[in-house]
């Protein structure tokens, strides 16, 4: 499981999540001179881990440098469809 997710009923609640496509802090998001976009591959990685977790979670979408590259590969869409 991954850290912080504790188990107990609270889990079947979370519905939906907009996860950073960047690792990196907010403060360093707010220094930074362009946007970290992330990498779409770990990030479509951490988000199946979180679905394991998380057994009503339907919606993704993203924040801080998503794009439509990195929804493709949570959903598992190949590039370019």
């Amino acid at each position: 499981m991954e850290p912080g997710l504790v188990e107990g009923a609270w889990r079947e609640r979370v519905l939906g999540v907009l996860p950073n496509a960047s690792t990196m802090t907010h403060a360093e998001l707010d220094a930074a001179e362009e946007l970290d976009d992330g990498d779409p591959t770990e990030l479509a990685a951490s988000t199946d881990r979180l679905r394991d977790a998380l057994p009503n979670l339907t919606v993704l979408g993203g924040c801080c440098g998503t794009d439509a590259r990195h929804v493709a590969a949570m959903w598992g869409v190949a590039p370019g469809r």
